[in-house]
């Protein structure tokens, strides 16, 4: 599990499963976090997927994902934490269509001791032919979400994840995610959405930036955690239309980057699939705690 640099563009303009309650251990772990990451081969191949562990002893806070290269022709299918208690994350990326390039893709995982009631909480939409759909998790009891994912089953490259975006109180608890399918898509399709819960740091805060609207083909933003002290380890995206802040671009937008890429920094990208005429903006959210 080596440590490569990222090279992806970021500077261009319901079914709940029951969740297994963990061992008590540490509240207090967040600030000796670490980034691991593992990086695909590069190749035209269609689909890739790509897993990174955390070093034994540790557990996953939050999963991450990119692609390098792509050019808005593949997107990020899934980003998904594993295991129980977490300490996986596995991320898969698809092309959109017929693409002839070469691109990787890329997982990301922050990292620490296991800290109480460390838990991977999911939630479906079903499988179905709709165009858009959305499903929201919500923590158990009194946790707070530490990192956030998601998966698309049966698009056949053909579905858009396009919102991935945690609740924004002071310990936040919910996560909720967007995806639409592109036109012609026939076979059904399912939304997943899972959040890491374990029980609140002293200090939690969700950070938030947000690109200038335009009609730039790429976008990608960063967010530092502001508090000192604090560390990254969950990371959502949204993106939104300039003519009606807070819809999303739906189904034309593919996203190429969610991770906290660093241990006080979390980043989001994506790029246009197609011509894209109206002009849109990018918005990362960064879990932060101490």
């Amino acid at each position: 599990m080596g440590s490569r640099s990222w090279k992806a563009a970021l500077v261009a303009g319901v079914v709940v499963a029951t969740p297994v309650v963990l061992p008590v251990a540490s509240a207090r772990a967040v600030t000796a976090i670490t980034v691991e990451t593992e990086q695909s081969p590069s190749n035209s191949q269609a689909s890739k997927t790509i897993t990174v562990d955390c070093p034994t002893g540790t557990f996953l806070y939050g999963p991450g994902g990119g692609i390098d290269g792509g050019a808005g022709s593949v997107t990020l299918e899934s980003v998904v934490p594993e295991g129980s208690p977490p300490f996986r994350a596995r991320v898969t990326a698809v092309e959109l269509g017929a693409f002839s390039g070469s691109w990787s893709v890329s997982a990301w995982a922050s990292c620490g001791p296991l800290t109480t009631n460390l838990q991977v909480v999911p939630a479906s939409t079903a499988s179905s032919t709709a165009t858009t759909k959305e499903v929201s998790m919500s923590c158990p009891g009194s946790r707070a979400l530490y990192g956030t994912g998601f998966r698309t089953s049966g698009g056949s490259g053909s579905v858009l994840v396009h919102d991935v975006i945690p609740g924004t109180s002071v310990a936040p608890k919910s996560v909720t995610a967007r995806a639409t399918a592109r036109p012609g898509l026939t076979p059904g399709w399912r939304l997943d959405v899972f959040g890491v819960c374990a029980n609140a740091a002293p200090t939690m805060r969700v950070e938030q930036a947000t690109t200038t609207p335009g009609s730039a083909s790429t976008r990608g933003v960063s967010r530092v955690c502001q508090q000192s002290g604090t560390r990254a380890h969950g990371v959502g995206v949204q993106t939104m239309s300039e003519a009606s802040p807070g819809d999303a671009v739906d189904g034309r937008i593919a996203l190429s980057t969610t991770a906290a890429l660093t241990t006080t920094s979390g980043s989001a990208g994506a790029a246009e699939n197609g011509a894209v005429a109206d002009n849109w903006q990018l918005r990362t959210y960064v879990i932060c705690s101490d």
